[in-house]
Parts: structure tokens; sequence; C-alpha cells
């Protein structure tokens, strides 16, 4: 009595019923129609004839073909933008986002490639790279973690778009593929086992992009550059030889002394490859070192200073702190799970200690760390988005810096680089201790590492700290937040090293102390990094407080490092502390 197009619910069970039990390998799929190219390169000129395996090989291929055809390849750019639809389906019970995930899992677990392969076929051209990176950015903010086959060839990939482009850099795009490309790179290395960092650096350096993606590369510099000058003047160009501490405002400074004109901060450099404003406060060495022609004379252009090149200076340093942040994303994402993904070779340097080693030898460190465009401020109109950069950049840089130390043993030998790396530290805190985030970091990773390393700080590791403390603590008699995160600081110092602290407390103030009758907060700019006495004297003051104040929480930033071999005798009573406070003071 029901037809075939009857629609009640038996016939309906029945249809689903006889649907489930008929499986997709049982329809005679035919070979021409799954052929893939990259499994079988001969298959192209099969004929339709050849529709059954005539060998054992032929029908593994075939199998191989039919079970990932190049309809699924081809369909990876609509299926990864389904992973954003939380829409649920009415009678499957999962969410088309599920399913998506469930289906790129089972392509990217054994072959990546052929999913992937549409990506590499536009990794080429800057629109549709684009396109690709935007996927790439959806697909690891929502499959985590990333199958291993998966996140090795999108290392690979991304990698492979930084090193094309970076031979393009004449097109302002290719810059920003290179950035984009950057900033995905650090989230797939946390899926990435086995990255050995000497091998990469020494493939990248071969391509000229190692400056590109790892922080730690050494910066080349330029042994002369050209300026071509403004016409009315008896001289064309001029021939200036550089350094590795050269400035672009250095070179503009000593091209107008060649023409007896005075700098007046009215005239910028233009590269003439490029017709791209320069900083004058950016070095030549880390400008030109990501260029094959390094080692040519390159030429620049002086020409007075107009609303349209402080726009492409913006727009410069913009790209500078972002690819440096990308940077330092990286290299801190490879070391936080070091004990994980480091290279079981005895050979192979740790991941932790190659940075170390890599950061010591570089001329440009802690410099690039530090550095800040606060004097495009003068010329920009909206400075909140290039200051906000920078708080980023050294919030990262602190973040790295707390990672590698985390990273070293407790007994490491530290040299005379420990100040190189707590300056990164120092230049956070003296340019943005108003950032109650970096403050906290900051003063956290301080704290951890005059526990960790008790052999270093004793002596005079705290000098180098000090001096960025006292300046910051003077320098902030309205901001509460920042005296008493500072005092919180210095007591958790005393609590550790109690005499030796207070020794290097008077030493690093010694120097910065005024011995004038002066304010308790000095008001004058240029005797910001003075510290005035009732500023030394309300920090020694506070040490005798039994229980700081932290009302940014740092205890809970604080990691309690055990170091094997300390005894109870390490720990200080607080009537022991107390009765040293009242003997000091």
């Amino acid at each position: 009595s029901h037809g075939p197009s009857c629609d009640c619910k038996p016939c309906e069970r029945t249809r689903e019923r006889r649907r489930e039990d008929t499986h997709l390998m049982d329809i005679n799929v035919t070979q021409e129609a799954s052929i893939d190219q990259l499994l079988d390169k001969a298959s192209a000129s099969v004929g339709p004839a050849a529709s059954f395996p005539t060998s054992a090989d032929d029908y593994t291929s075939n199998r191989r073909n039919m079970l990932f055809p190049p309809s699924i390849s081809h369909a990876s750019l609509l299926i990864i933008p389904l992973l954003q639809d939380s829409e649920a389906g009415t009678k499957i019970g999962k969410t088309v986002s599920d399913v998506a995930r469930d289906v790129i899992c089972h392509c990217t677990v054994d072959e990546p490639a052929l999913f992937f392969r549409p990506f590499l076929e536009r990794a080429t051209n800057i629109t549709e790279c684009n396109k690709c990176l935007d996927l790439v950015r959806i697909l690891i903010s929502r499959v985590s973690p990333l199958p291993a086959l998966c996140s090795h060839f999108l290392l690979n990939f991304l990698l492979a778009i930084v090193i094309h482009h970076s031979k393009h850099r004449t097109d302002a795009k290719a810059q920003d593929i290179i950035s984009k490309a950057l900033s995905i790179l650090w989230i797939v290395v946390y899926s990435c086992r086995g990255v050995d960092m000497k091998v990469l650096k020494e493939r990248l350096k071969k391509e000229y992009c190692d400056t590109d993606v790892l922080t730690t590369s050494r910066l080349t510099t330029v042994k002369n550059v050209v300026v071509l000058l403004p016409e009315g003047y008896f001289l064309s160009k001029v021939t200036i030889p550089v350094d590795s501490e050269t400035t672009f405002g250095t070179i503009v400074g000593e091209a107008l002394s060649r023409i007896g004109q005075m700098d007046d901060g009215n005239f910028c450099l233009v590269e003439a490859k490029t017709n791209s404003a320069l900083v004058a406060t950016h070095f030549v060495g880390d400008h030109f070192s990501r260029r094959r022609e390094h080692r040519e004379d390159l030429a620049l252009r002086l020409e007075p200073l107009r609303p349209s090149l402080c726009a492409q200076m913006e727009r410069l340093a913009f790209g500078y702190k972002t690819g440096e942040i990308s940077r330092v994303l990286f290299a801190s994402s490879s070391m936080a799970m070091s004990d994980d993904r480091a290279v079981r070779n005895r050979s192979s340097p740790k991941v932790v200690e190659f940075f170390h080693q890599e950061l010591s030898n570089q001329k440009a460190f802690p410099r690039r760390a530090v550095d800040s465009d606060f004097d495009l401020f003068y010329f920009l109109q909206d400075k909140t988005g290039l200051f906000g950069c920078d708080k980023l950049h050294k919030r990262v840089w602190v973040r790295f810096v707390s990672i590698l130390f985390d990273g070293l043993p407790s007994s490491f030998e530290w040299g005379p680089e420990a100040s190189l790396f707590l300056n990164v530290l120092n230049g956070a805190m003296l340019l943005h201790s108003d950032d109650n985030a970096l403050l906290r970091h900051t003063c956290a990773t301080y704290i951890n590492a005059s526990r960790k390393f008790t052999h270093l700080f004793p002596l005079n590791g705290y000098k180098p700290i000090l001096s960025a403390l006292l300046t910051c603590y003077s320098a902030s008699r309205e901001n509460s937040l920042i005296r008493i995160s500072v005092e919180y600081t210095c007591r958790q110092f005393y609590n550790r090293h109690d005499v030796g602290f207070i020794l290097q407390l008077f030493s690093s103030a010694a120097h910065l102390m005024l011995t004038s009758k002066m304010p308790f907060f000095v008001k004058k700019k240029k005797d910001q990094s003075q510290v005035s006495p009732l500023s030394v004297f309300s920090l020694m003051k506070s040490l005798t407080k039994v229980n700081p104040e932290d009302p940014l929480c740092i205890g809970d930033l604080i990691a309690l490092l055990q170091v094997k071999g300390q005894s109870g005798a390490d720990t200080v009573t607080m009537s022991h502390m107390s009765n040293h406070h009242h003997h000091h003071h």
C-alpha cells in the first residue's frame, strides 16, 4: 500500500536503514574519476579502459585514490571556513564546525600535503596567498592541537611563503604577507616536535631571510651609503661610511654638514629603490640586513619632510614592531615546551641554551629589545596606536626573558651577559612602568631570577636592576601602585640576600642620588634619571614592613623554585629579618 515516494515514518526509517547499510566503497567508482597526480604521476596516460587493477601495486594506488579523491583537496578551501559555523544539525546532533573539524583531522593525519594542495598552488600569488593565510589562522584557532604531520607541513608552508616573498621586497604587499605569515608561525610551532633551531637558522641563512624569522640572527650592515642631495646644492651626492651603530638620523646630519647646512629636523631619507621613507632612529644594519644586495652601496635620497613621508615612516615603524613581536613570540613558543620538543640528540643544543648563546653574541642585543619610536610622536596626530604597539613589544620581550630564565638550570654559569638579559627587563620597567600588566610580569621575573640563580645575585647581580627600580620609584611619587610594587619587589630581594642586597642598594643609589637640596619628586625633565635622597630613605623604610602590600598580586606569578641542596638555613625567619632591618637602618 505504501508507494516508493511515500513520506510516512515507517518508509522513511526503512530508507534510512538501507542508506546506512550501503557503504560508499560498495559503489563502483572508476579509476578515471579518482585520479590523483601526486600519488600516481603515470595515471595521466591511463585510459577509461583501465578501470580494473592489473597488479597489487595498481590495486593499492587505486584504493588510495578512491579513499582520497582530488575533490577533497579542492574542497579544503570550503571546509575550513565551516569551522566557524556553530549551527547544530537536526538529526546528527553535532554542529557544522564539529563535523568540519572531524573531516579536517581525518584528512590531515596521514596526507596533509593532499589536503593543503590548493594552498601550495596559491602561495606565490599575493592576493590568493593572503586568503590562504586567513584560512590557516581559522584552522589553528579552531583545531588544537594540530596533528603532527599537519603542524610540520604548515610550518614548512609558512616558512616557504616567507622565503619566496622575501625575494620581492620592492612590493609593499609582499612585506605585509611576510608579517602575516610570521604572526601565524609562532602559533603553529606549539604543535611541532623536534624543530632544530640550529639547522633552521642555517637553511634560512642560505635564503637571506634568517633575520625575518629569528630574532637571534646577527645583523650585517653595508659599508657605505650614497645620499642623493636635492637640486640646488653644489654637490649632487655624497658617500657616507656606516657601521653597526649608525642610524639614519646620523646620516642625515652628516649629509647636511657636507653641504654646510644645519640639521633642523625638517629632512628625512627616502630609499631610492622602493621610494619608502626611513625613520631617523632606526639603525642602518637593522633595515638593510634583510637584503640580498647588502654588500653593495645603497642609494638614499635626502628630501624635505612632508605629511606623506610621515605616514610612510609610521607604517614602517609599525612593520618593524609587529615583525619583531612575531619573531620574539616564535622564539618564546619554541622554548616554552623545550623539554618535550627538544631534539633527542646529544650533539644538538637545547632550545633555551641556543637562544641564550645566540643573543649573548649579538651586538644588537639588548638594544633592539628596548628600542622605541617615540621621536615619531612629534609628527603623528594619533599616537595611541604606535604607543600601544610599543607596549606589546616590551611585553613579549619580558615574557621571552622569563621563559629563558625558567628553562636554564639553577646552576647555570652566568657571565657578563647576565646584565644584557636583565637590561631587557630594566628597559621595559623604565619605559612602561605605568602598564600594570607589564609591571607585574617584570617584577615577578626579577624575583624569580633572584630566587633561582642564588650564586649570581649576592655579590653584584642586583646592581643592574636597582638602578631602574630606584629611578622608577623616585619618578612615580603620584603613582602609588608603582611605588608599592617596587617596595614589594625590594622586600623579596631583602628576604633572599639581606646584607648583600643592602650593600648593592647603597652602591647603586650612590651615583643616582642628588646631594643638593631637592624636593621629594624631581620635576626637571633632565633630572629624571636622578634619585632624591628622600626616595631612597622611603624605600629603605618600607623594608621594615613584615607583610608588604601586593596590590598587583605579584606573588601569584612567582614560581617557588626549590633548588636541590638547599637546606632550611636558606630561609630567614621574620624575627631575624626584623633585627637586620633595625641594624641596617
